[in-house]
Order: C-alpha cells, then structure tokens, then sequence
C-alpha cells in the first residue's frame, strides 16, 4: 500500500474506533454438555424462569450458550454466569420474520441441574429433525481476546470516515465517500480495514447485506441516534454453519442495557447473498 494518505486515514479510523472483543472459535474437540460454551445442543436450564417459547407456544432451539464461569471475558460482557440465544424452530426465517428468538442471561448456575431434570422440564434438542438448521451440529467453542476496529460494514462508518478525511486533508470537499476519494485504489483500502467476518462477542458486525440500524435517508449519522450501538453476539457461516446462502446472524443491544445486564431489549438480524 503506497498511498500515504491512505495509511493516515487507516490509522485515524482504528484509533478512533478500536475495542477489545472476543472472538469465538469452533473447537471440534471441545466439550458440548449442558455447563458448556457451545453452539447448538441441549441448553442449560433451571425452573426459576420459563424457558422461551415461540408466538405459537412451541418451545425455542438454543443456538449459543456462553459460560463465563468457565470462559474469561471482560466487561461490558457479564464475567460470571451462562449468557444464552434461542431462536424458534422456524425453518422460513429462523425466528427473524416474527422476532421469535430470545436471550437469557443467568447469573448463576445451577451445576447440580442434569439432563434428566432437563428432560422432566420438557427440554428436548434433536438436529435429526431440523434439516435447515443454522448449525450442522453442537460443536463446543473457545473465547479469545482481540482488539478490532470498525470496517464499512457498520452503519456509522461514513461519519468516522468523515471526520478522518476533515483532520487529514482539511481541504477536501465534504461529504466524500472511499470510492470518491481512492478511486481504483478503493480495493486496496477496503482490504486495509479490519475483517469482521466470523465469530464474535462484542467488535464490529460484518453483513451479506446491509446493517439494519441504518437510516437510508441520512448520509451522515450521529452515533448518540443509533439504537442498538453494541455487537452482542455475531454467528457467521462456515464450515458447520450455513445462514441461508452463506449468511450472518448478529445479535445487538445497547451499551448501557448491557452494562446493567439487561437483555430484554435486542435487535436480532440475519441475511445472506
């Protein structure tokens, strides 16, 4: 990469928007028992709260569960206790046509629970009956940390990407986007941005599609007016994992929501090509 310019404005929109996240890897050889971080499988559960169920009373299938008993992550992420996503067994949308899909945050767990007391509950998982489901099979995950910052997926990337241009080369006319300003060399920048694809708690969603916060008839948008500012949880497709034609599922929430460890507030997506 040659372009000096470039490289400024690369550097302005990491350090700009650099945050600690966590990404989420799947482990064939890790465990998938009811205690563990894992995608898919029978979910842990304890009878102090009904276990979500869809529109039509149908009980939800988990698609991820986290321990932070057992997995250290940071805050704003709870850093104890099992953090869970369900959505319903609803093969034309999996939950997003009619927002059936639920998180649950317990902020303890009871390790005394077995799977019988999960079969007595009502509490069933069988992937041979769901053909279309996003995850092949339960596979165990592991969390590690990582710094990312923000790419052109995310909705509020114009006005980062405006502000970097006004500090680096105040005499560029306003509004202007990459491709106006890199011309032939925007693939070059583009690969320059952080990846976001994959599996991530917290950083930066990467989308097929679109981001849904975003507000098609504003160019420029003021963070302090997007709902929903914080990446959750993002699942995307890979090998053991198919969101319709190679898509993405991200979970989102707002910051102060998850800093007080409230869920009951979530923008749920997935798209695909």
């Amino acid at each position: 990469m040659k372009n000096e310019t470039m490289q400024k404005i690369l550097h302005f929109i990491e350090k700009e928007t650099k945050q600690n996240a966590f990404c989420v890897t799947v482990a064939p050889d890790a465990p998938t028992g009811i205690f563990d971080s894992k995608f898919a499988g029978l979910p842990y559960w304890d009878n102090t709260k009904p276990y979500p169920k869809d529109v039509n009373g149908n009980p939800m299938l988990l698609l991820a569960q986290f321990n932070f008993d057992k997995d250290s992550v940071s805050a704003p992420l709870p850093t104890n206790g099992m953090l869970q996503f369900f959505i319903a067994n609803d093969e034309s949308g999996w939950g997003i046509m009619n927002q059936d899909f639920a998180v649950v945050y317990h902020e303890t767990i009871d390790t005394s629970i077995t799977e019988q007391a999960l079969a007595q509950m009502g509490i069933s998982f069988c992937l041979d009956d769901l053909d279309m489901f996003p995850v092949c099979e339960p596979c165990g995950v592991t969390i590690s940390p990582k710094t990312v910052s923000m790419n052109m997926s995310d909705a509020r990337f114009l006005t980062i990407f405006q502000k970097a241009v006004k500090a680096i080369l105040p005499e560029q006319p306003l509004p202007c986007t990459p491709d106006d300003l890199f011309g032939e060399d925007f693939d070059d920048f583009y690969d320059n941005l952080c990846d976001t694809t994959n599996h991530w708690l917290l950083g930066y969603p990467f989308f097929t599609q679109f981001d849904p916060r975003e507000d098609d008839e504003s160019f420029e948008l003021n963070e302090n007016d997007i709902f929903y500012d914080t990446l959750l949880f993002q699942m995307d497709s890979d090998e053991d994992i198919l969101w319709g034609d190679c898509g993405v599922c991200n979970f989102f929430i707002n910051k102060k929501d998850l800093e007080n460890k409230n869920f009951n507030d979530i923008l749920y997506n997935w798209d695909c090509c």
